[in-house]
């Protein structure tokens, strides 16, 4: 059996949206050929919050996760904030299924992750961008499950075994083992 590796995507759109407030600000001083102090601070601000952001997602983004069935185990890869290597080790046993989801919010993101046997908690193996599609062109496009999210779960059920709950629709993500 084949090691699966699972590697976290982050978006950066907050980091893009702070640079973006700060660039406006930026043009708008031009035409008077000087900075005003509240635009001083605001852009101090928002360069502050756009760095937390990109901090905070490019360590993030550093997360991956190794499936062995054949040594029985879940291995989560990560990076703290200071750059530190962190790894957690689970038994695959500690699993009973492996299921998909989207997140309801401004900012739906479609999950897959490993459910315990208990139930009440998981593992977040990706978080992956829902597809959106429509019945009609005159109809408000659905989030759906991504072709990539399928792959995955299936991939993963497949290897292990663990069964493949499918996909649950919209729901908050629940109680996590690992953060």
């Amino acid at each position: 059996m084949t090691t699966i590796r699972i590697k976290h995507k982050s978006s950066y759109v907050t980091a893009y949206v702070f640079l973006t407030f700060i660039a406006i600000l930026l043009i708008k001083s031009i035409p008077n050929e000087t900075i005003e102090k509240s635009d001083l601070f605001f852009i101090y601000v928002a360069g502050c919050m756009a760095a937390i952001s990109w901090w905070v997602k490019f360590t993030q983004a550093k997360r991956w996760i190794e499936i062995d069935a054949t040594l029985n185990k879940v291995v989560v890869h990560r990076k703290s904030v200071l750059f530190l290597s962190k790894i957690t080790e689970y038994p695959l046993d500690d699993f009973s299924a492996v299921r998909s989801f989207i997140t309801p919010g401004r900012h739906p993101m479609n999950q897959v992750e490993l459910v315990t046997k208990s139930g009440g908690e998981a593992l977040a193996a990706a978080s992956l961008q829902p597809t959106s599609i429509a019945k009609s062109f005159f109809s408000v496009p659905l989030d759906s499950e991504s072709n990539e999210a399928a792959a995955l779960r299936t991939e993963i059920a497949s290897h292990t075994n663990l069964a493949d709950h499918g996909f649950l629709g919209t729901r908050m993500i629940g109680a996590q083992i690992d953060k």
